[in-house]
């Protein structure tokens, strides 16, 4: 069932592309004012680092939100975040968990999509936000999820999601209105 609900996903989120109707726009890092940030938890690892994310963009005055997502509910006991499972989002794409719903249709300034690779859910979901500027890793299959792509090298001796926590705060930081 799992396997047959991705691929209806996969299915909605091209569609969703092509037909977006949501104005993308870069306002600025220093002018952003709410940024959100969607991932998946994979280990306990990256928890720290999107609490340490979270943190520093605070500390900058920003306003964050975040939204985690897993397979298996109980698969996070220790996360603070608020989480979502592949049972919130039904086969046919309809958002009805209220977080969820509210952080899709939240009007981000910047949206941050820290994984490594994609998932249909989370795509999905990318695809469907409001936010006004998408920020995420480098990958050609996925060109039209996000406004800014980071493409880094992955050093043997290196923590791949904390070096695409730095290059996407580096590059976002950079940023300024035209």
């Amino acid at each position: 069932m799992s396997c047959i609900k991705e691929k209806i996903l996969s299915l909605y989120t091209k569609r969703l592309i092509k037909s977006c109707r949501i104005a993308r726009t870069n306002v600025g890092f220093q002018q952003a004012q709410n940024i959100g940030i969607l991932y998946s938890a994979d280990t306990s690892q990256k928890h720290e680092v999107i609490h340490y994310l979270a943190t520093r963009l605070k500390n900058m005055g920003k306003q964050v939100t975040i939204l985690c997502y897993t397979k298996v509910p109980t698969q996070t006991p220790h996360c603070i975040f608020p989480t979502i499972t592949h049972h919130d989002l039904p086969l046919w794409g309809a958002i009805a968990h209220p977080k969820t719903r509210a952080f899709v249709n939240a009007s981000f300034d910047y949206l941050f999509h820290v994984d490594l690779s994609g998932h249909p859910m989370l795509d999905y979901l990318l695809a469907k936000s409001h936010a006004k500027c998408r920020v995420g890793r480098y990958d050609t299959a996925r060109t039209n999820l996000f406004e800014i792509m980071v493409k880094f090298d992955k050093r043997a001796d290196s923590n791949a999601i904390d070096d695409l926590v730095a290059q996407m705060l580096h590059y976002t930081q950079l940023l300024q209105v035209p």
